[in-house]
């Protein structure tokens, strides 16, 4: 009698077992590839979230809510908006500009067109752009611009490290701050995950303007871990600037030893 119910009992928990199994795999055939297809996006990224959703149930239906859902499309819907009016505005401030002088050379026209639509702007001419490809003098170069700095420093970095090279950069800003120059830092939630509290604690003190990109503290954003920052920008008084693949840290400039020396 004993054996007979401990037999029962274990087809019951097979039965259930195989039940979730097959009503999970229908509500993911049938709710997943309704997201797929209502929102905007490419086929092929379509098909390939269908197949991982058919071949892999569960994981495929796991990764698709991780990684394949867009969740900022309302605020990038207002900041689309607010970029309309900034462009509605551009003739007031545009116009004082020195717009380049016409060039017959078709592929010159053809890139003139590509800046401005990517960047809604008109290019413009006087400027002096810099190949940097050592990250010792860039660094460098970043200092003394920070140095000389008189109205406005702002920065946005992925990855900024709490390390000598990270904390000396602080220190600077903290130091502009205090003569009187606004300073914003921006930076990204994950790829800066060591900034603490007590890093940034002198820097605000200071009366800098820290904010995080997604710091991943409500549960909507942890969702979004796909979804960073990679903008590595210092812009000094609104007319020195540097870009590129550089982050702000000691494996940077070569003084890491897990890292050597090594160009990003």
């Amino acid at each position: 009698m004993t054996g007979e119910r401990l037999v029962a009992t274990g087809n019951t928990m097979t039965f259930l077992g195989w039940l979730i199994s097959i009503l999970s795999y229908g509500l993911t055939l049938l709710l997943l590839p309704v997201v797929l297809l209502v929102k905007k996006r490419q086929p092929v990224s379509s098909v390939a979230w269908m197949l991982a959703i058919v071949f892999i149930p569960i994981g495929g239906a796991v990764l698709f809510l991780l990684f394949g859902i867009n969740r900022v499309e309302r605020r990038k819907a207002s900041k689309s908006r607010s970029t309309e009016q900034l462009a509605e505005q551009r003739p007031q401030f545009a116009a004082p500009l020195r717009l380049p002088r016409d060039d017959d050379r078709p592929e010159t026209r053809r890139l003139m067109r590509l800046a401005q639509r990517l960047t809604d702007t008109w290019p413009t001419e006087g400027n002096d752009i810099e190949l940097l490809t050592d990250t010792n003098r860039t660094l460098g170069l970043i200092e003394q611009a920070l140095l000389g700095a008189r109205e406005s420093i702002h920065l946005e970095y992925y990855i900024w490290q709490p390390d000598k090279t990270g904390t000396r950069i602080r220190d600077l800003l903290i130091r502009k701050a205090r003569e009187g120059v606004r300073v914003r830092f921006l930076y990204d939630g994950f790829g800066s995950f060591w900034l603490t509290k007590r890093f940034l604690r002198p820097m605000r003190e200071a009366g800098i303007q820290i904010a995080t990109f997604l710091p991943g503290q409500t549960f909507r954003e942890r969702w979004s871990l796909n979804l960073r920052s990679h903008r590595k920008i210092t812009v000094v008084d609104g007319r020195v600037a540097f870009t590129g693949g550089m982050n702000i840290g000691d494996e940077y400039i070569g003084r890491s030893s897990a890292f050597g020396y090594w160009r990003d």
